[in-house]
């Protein structure tokens, strides 16, 4: 359930800002585990 609602829940934030959005979401949401994921994704 958590980690189907990530991804989805990430890629607002990640929208706006792909630097700020994800450390503040991926931080906050699961850790460092989203955020490398998504950094390297988005980028």
């Amino acid at each position: 359930m958590k980690k189907e609602k990530g991804p989805d829940d990430e890629q607002t934030p990640m929208k706006r800002s792909p630097s700020k959005g994800v450390n503040d979401v991926g931080t906050r949401k699961r850790g460092s585990n989203v955020v490398i994921i998504s950094v390297p994704g988005r980028k």
